[in-house]
């Protein structure tokens, strides 16, 4: 079946979206790097199950750490895939590849596998947003101490919503 340009797949659509998760790349990215400020010069960064610190970071040996995480691994899973699957269909890694890589179906699985990973990617972003925000609180605490329960509520979150895209995927790409 042949999509217009102006279907929810077609090019325009397709554009749109890579904006917008940009745009939620760099803003994620900005709360990071701007919020970190907030740091004391050396933070704290791992907390033990208690959540006591048992590790720590310079503020600036931070941004670049969740700069790395926030700006750059997020883009990389949302843009690699289809720029893989387009180049070297050969590596992209999805069930019964080669059906669904057949000259008729390439440009419908890429697509689809684009929009799959960029809503993956932006979930990503979410979460290591939602984990500096408690890195944060954490450090402000006196005496420092990370809260638990959010921790493993948005863990047990992205875990779940992990899972799920995982099926998701299966399920598309099943023959």
């Amino acid at each position: 079946m042949h999509r217009s340009s102006a279907s929810p797949a077609g090019p325009v659509s397709v554009r749109w979206r890579r904006c917008l998760f940009v745009l939620l790349a760099a803003a994620g990215l900005a709360f990071v790097l701007v919020t970190a400020a907030q740091l004391p010069a050396i933070a704290a960064t791992r907390f033990d199950l208690g959540g006591a610190p048992n590790a720590f970071i310079t503020r600036q040996g931070y941004r670049w750490l969740m700069g790395f995480l926030v700006g750059i691994v997020p883009l990389l899973v949302a843009f690699l895939p289809a720029l893989i699957g387009s180049r070297w269909p050969q590596l992209l890694n999805i069930p019964n590849r080669e059906y669904w890589l057949a000259p008729e179906r390439r440009a419908e699985t890429l697509a689809s596998v684009g929009s799959r990973t960029m809503l993956l990617a932006a979930v990503m972003i979410a979460f290591m947003c939602f984990t500096h925000w408690l890195v944060l609180g954490a450090n402000a605490a006196v005496p420092m101490k990370l809260a638990g329960t959010p921790l493993i509520i948005g863990v047990g979150a992205f875990a779940a919503f992990v899972v799920g895209w995982i099926v998701a995927l299966h399920a598309r790409f099943r023959r």
